[in-house]
């Protein structure tokens, strides 16, 4: 009896299945290939064919054309690279034609780069090609993402010996030409796709620096369904301080290492000519974000509209002016979406009872008018801070009349599928659903931080990427959508690329976001929301409470006076500019600004005050007392004046509405009535001529003399009575003396008081 063959492993048959796709030219129906899987081993045993040479390849060494190379004598270039060797940059700099149709000639342009200390002795550089087709994105990965010693596909062309040898810190430009046929890829209908390049350096045969790409392989004309794709990108300004109020110019962040077209925390001001002004950093970086969308109206706008009012103000700057005056041109037939004024943090506020600043910063977008916006302004759009926002921020977006929110990253990632499916999907609030729009991570960070650094190796990725996308099912059109993130500051060349590629490949439509907006949830089956998550980036809730409480503070004492705008204009933005998601870059200053911003509205609120003077001495039993009032504003003041004693030997009834004139002093005059004698606290407390308090009762002492004016009285009126008798009794005596004898009756009469009968 023979043995039993062992069942074969997953790794086992995974590799039969990609034998079997590459000798039929395309992948299996239904077969998966694990993206773990080495795709070019299997290639290189079954097609590994040397190519004839179907033509010259030539080099051009730092722009300077040099005679045509030789067919190198050497050792062939394999896959053994010298551990020791030194490090060597490669570039692509062009692949032509990124879509290739068997007809065409491969051209790849590459720069080298001797990075390393020593020098490069025989130099080569060859094209390599894994014909195995990328079917999954997964492999695209992987590719992208292998390391100097792992396999790099089949040779193919002729291999590029340099003139002479690379020096350290020296560079060359390469040009390797290869026929279309010569790579020899399936041409059936199903072979469409990208395949895996690769541009590698080698000296003495040993390989030195590698850089992998893609070429799109188009063998038919064949009619694909299209994947739609929509392009969302932010308009948002760096974090401002809205009470600075100096020149001391920009605070730029230290520049991000990562490379070129990666994003970097937005630039910010801590001081500007104008509070909220664009500084020229921010500038700087949106106008590369327009020269890069400007081209291409179906990528759609999220804007913050204080961007337009800072841009459009006096003082603005020239560089700011110029942007927005492109921004107008370039957003007729665009979709232009608002964001919250001041793009506030929703998150933060969600978590910190903020809902009534979200509902302002929505209105307040609302209530702006201008050309970049359209007519009529389209529906307000969240785009929570994090990628995964978590369902207490959607519900407070959807109380604010927003319809969809943007979530990127893993936020309602699809469970358990083995395609993309469109990126819409639903989440359930108390005001009602709210449309989700789910970003492809994978695309939306290669357009927000492309790995890639050229504009040509960028953009071949990002057609692999839909393509593989189109392939797996090829049937069934879906929507991607892709954004960027705040403060992207691109690369313009590398964007540019990836963008004006997308726009042009053949299983790509690009459409505006209002398309995915339309487009039905295709329920399917995702990761959920979290209930609540607050991130160690918010702004505290105990400093939002502090800005809503010096908001509502000053809301109540503009009442005071005859136009509460003077007093108002402008806290609103600075309130929302202190909650604003730019802040998220810095914290520590954030705690500055939101001191500074309720400082501010405390200022404003402290123009009218109660002058306190020595201790008040009563000495009657009624009447009224003065309390000096202060009013430094430039308009009259309308207040009422209320008084609570303390004890009741004292009461006072009523309060006194008193208009204190701008700019000066003058006295309320209080009604008392005391009942009794001694010390007396009063508290004086300010209010608005609808009763509300304007601040903190304020006290003094009052000393009450009751009976004083009793006493007062007896003492004055006996003093009287003695001086007035003793003037009769001496005006009796001088008559007497003059007019000896004189009669009764005349006394009498002067004697009488006023008041008496005759």
């Amino acid at each position: 009896m023979s043995a039993r063959r062992p069942p074969w492993s997953t790794a086992t048959r995974a590799s039969v299945a990609t034998v079997v796709a590459v000798v039929l030219g395309g992948p299996l129906t239904g077969a998966a290939v694990p993206a773990a899987v080495p795709v070019a081993v299997p290639v290189a045993v079954l097609v590994d064919v040397p190519a004839q040479p179907a033509g010259v390849s030539t080099a051009q060494v730092r722009a300077t054309p040099s005679p045509a190379p030789t067919r190198p004598t050497g050792p062939e270039p394999t896959d053994e690279v010298d551990e020791d060797a030194p490090d060597v940059d490669v570039a692509v700099t062009e692949v032509s034609p990124q879509v290739l149709r068997p007809a065409d000639e491969l051209v790849v342009r590459a720069t080298v780069r001797n990075t390393g200390d020593l020098e490069l002795a025989e130099p080569r550089v060859r094209l390599r090609i894994s014909r195995f087709l990328q079917s999954t994105r997964g492999s695209l990965e992987q590719w992208s993402e292998q390391a100097l010693d792992d396999t790099a596909g089949t040779p193919v062309g002729v291999p590029l010996a340099l003139d002479e040898p690379l020096a350290a810190g020296a560079s060359v430009d390469v040009e390797l030409r290869v026929p279309a046929a010569d790579l020899r890829l399936s041409t059936a209908d199903t072979a469409w796709g990208p395949r895996g390049i690769s541009v590698e350096v080698t000296d003495a045969g040993r390989r030195q620096g590698i850089e992998r790409t893609f070429v799109l392989w188009r063998p038919t004309e064949q009619v694909l369904t299209p994947t739609r794709l929509s392009v969302l990108v932010p308009l948002t300004g760096g974090p401002v301080d809205p009470t600075a109020s100096g020149t001391s110019g920009p605070v730029t962040p230290e520049p991000d290492a990562s490379g070129p077209g990666t994003a970097a925390p937005p630039d910010g001001t801590r001081a500007t000519p104008v509070p909220g002004a664009l500084t020229e950093a921010v500038v700087d970086r949106l106008d590369d974000v327009l020269e890069v969308t400007a081209g291409i109206p179906a990528v759609s706008w999220a804007l913050d509209p204080a961007l337009l009012g800072a841009a459009r103000a006096p003082g603005a700057g020239s560089g700011a002016s110029g942007w927005v005056s492109d921004l107008t041109a370039a957003a007729t037939g665009r979709e232009v979406f608002p964001l919250p004024s001041r793009d506030p943090d929703l998150a933060a506020l969600a978590h910190g009872a903020g809902g009534e600043l979200a509902a302002l910063a929505t209105a307040t977008s609302a209530a702006v008018t201008d050309p970049v916006l359209g007519s009529p302004v389209r529906p307000g759009l969240a785009w929570p801070a994090v990628d995964v926002p978590d369902l207490a921020t959607v519900a407070l977006a959807s109380s604010t009349g927003a319809a969809s929110v943007v979530v990127g990253g893993d936020g309602l990632a699809p469970d358990g599928l083995t395609y993309t499916p469109t990126g819409r999907a639903t989440v359930t609030t108390p005001d009602g659903p709210v449309a989700a729009l789910v970003a492809d991570d994978v695309l939306s960070d290669q357009l927000d931080s492309p790995r890639d650094t050229t504009p040509a190796a960028a953009a071949q990725r990002v057609l692999a990427e839909t393509a593989v996308v189109t392939m797996e099912r090829p049937t069934e059109q879906r929507h991607l959508l892709v954004t960027a993130d705040r403060g992207w500051a691109p690369d313009p060349a590398v964007a540019a690329a990836q963008l004006t590629a997308l726009e042009a490949a053949p299983w790509v439509d690009l459409a505006p976001l209002s398309a995915l907006l339309g487009a039905p949830d295709p329920e399917v089956d995702r990761d959920v929301l979290p209930e609540r998550r607050v991130d160690e980036g918010e702004i505290a809730a105990s400093a939002l409470q502090e800005l809503l409480r010096a908001r509502a503070q000053l809301a109540v004492f503009s009442s005071v006076v005859a136009d509460p705008s003077g007093l108002v204009d402008g806290t609103d933005d600075a309130v929302l500019a202190a909650t604003s998601v730019a802040w998220r870059s810095d914290p520590e200053q954030r705690r500055t600004v939101v001191r500074a911003v309720v400082d501010d509205l405390t200022a404003r609120r402290s123009g009218v005050s109660i002058v306190l003077g020595s201790s008040l001495n009563l000495i009657s039993q009624s009447g009224r007392f003065p309390v000096g009032l202060r009013n430094d504003l430039t308009q009259d003041a309308t207040i009422q004046v209320a008084v609570a004693p303390t004890r009741s030997r004292l009461v006072v009834e009523g309060t006194e509405t008193v208009t204190v004139p701008a700019g000066s002093e003058t006295q309320a005059r209080i009604p008392f009535r005391a009942v009794g004698s001694g010390d007396v606290v009063v508290e004086v407390t300010l209010l608005t001529p609808e009763g509300v308090p304007l601040a903190a009762p304020q006290r003094f002492t009052v000393r009450v003399h009751a009976d004083w004016e009793n006493v007062g009285t007896a003492v004055v009126a006996g003093l009287l009575g003695v001086a007035f008798v003793v003037g009769i009794v001496r005006t009796i005596r001088r008559g007497q003396t003059s007019t000896r004898g004189a009669g009764s009756t005349p006394v009498a009469e002067i004697a009488a008081l006023p008041g008496d009968d005759a």
